[in-house]
């Protein structure tokens, strides 16, 4: 593993030449419910788990998740109910967002279920006009998994909002758990059912850089330690020979780390991030090449 210590601190909006980026909205759940987040309970029906009997009440609820080497606050939902009733119908609805031109939606998902075989479906809606279901209803959705539901380990996701026709105007976006409920006459297997869902690590940016595709998941990144201290190792995955950068910005989207690695061979690389220089909270670790851009959550502690 390399160190580089080729890193420096920044204050304020600053952001990089060519690659400039916004941090529009970002939400790790890391603090409890978040202010301004609307949830919309429409099934009201109750969990089949006697230990989620509370959430009858509640769309979505903020849970600490320990799935596939993911340990954290999310945004949680249930889609597994007394005598099978469905479908599911929670909504999570997010502060209006004024978009740029290039803005990018991306999350981080999965369907909670020990055997594999009942994935929660969700949607990602969008709204031009107000926050209420029928406004959502007026457009084509963002995102859907689709009847056999979202995978069960972590999946990165993103939607570039200006690809899909939104662009300098002020929009709602909303998470919607629609899973249809078990049907014992079909066989058993995803499609069929569903258990729980979590999201975390909604960010909502704008690239200026209309070149760079989000890739967090192409580039294989990984961080580790995370939580770390004094520092984390960046591992990450390249198809080609490129060069190299890495930012991290706190949750206002302010630039606060930069770490130019240069030329890049194609394979697996890694650098070492030094964290030491920032106090205990919650950050956005980005790494950039000529043509993609991947994003992760850093947590210090």
């Amino acid at each position: 593993m390399k160190r580089v210590l080729l890193f420096f601190a920044i204050t304020g909006h600053c952001f990089l030449s060519g690659t400039q980026a916004q941090t529009l909205l970002f939400e790790d759940f890391e603090s409890g419910w978040p202010e301004g987040f609307e949830l919309i309970n429409v099934d009201q029906l109750v969990p089949n788990d006697p230990d989620l009997v509370g959430l009858a009440d509640s769309a979505w609820s903020v849970r600490y998740i320990t799935q596939e080497g993911w340990n954290s606050n999310t945004a949680f939902s249930v889609s597994w109910y007394v005598d099978d009733e469905g479908p599911s119908d929670d909504w999570m609805i997010l502060p209006a967002v004024d978009l740029g031109d290039n803005t990018v939606l991306s999350w981080v998902a999965q369907a909670i279920t020990s055997s594999g075989d009942f994935r929660d479906r969700y949607q990602v809606a969008i709204s031009t006009g107000g926050p209420e279901i029928e406004d959502f209803e007026q457009n084509p959705l963002l995102f859907d998994t689709g009847q056999l539901g979202e995978i069960d380990s972590i999946k990165y996701r993103s939607v570039n909002l200006a690809d899909a026709g939104y662009a300098n105007q002020t929009v709602y976006i909303a998470f919607r758990n629609f899973t249809a409920p078990f049907d014992p006459n079909l066989p058993q297997g995803p499609g069929n059912g569903g258990n729980e869902l979590m999201i975390d690590d909604i960010l909502i940016e704008n690239v200026t850089t209309s070149t760079e595709e989000v890739a967090t998941e192409a580039l294989g990144m990984s961080l580790t330690p995370n939580p770390a201290t004094d520092g984390v190792n960046l591992s990450y995955q390249l198809d080609r020979g490129t060069k190299v950068q890495i930012e991290v910005r706190d949750q206002a989207g302010r630039l606060l780390l930069f770490q130019d690695l240069g030329q890049r061979a194609a394979g697996r690389q890694d650098a070492f991030v030094e964290t030491g220089s920032l106090v205990t909270g919650t950050y956005v670790l980005s790494l950039r090449t000529d043509k993609q851009i991947g994003t992760l959550r850093l947590i210090v502690r």
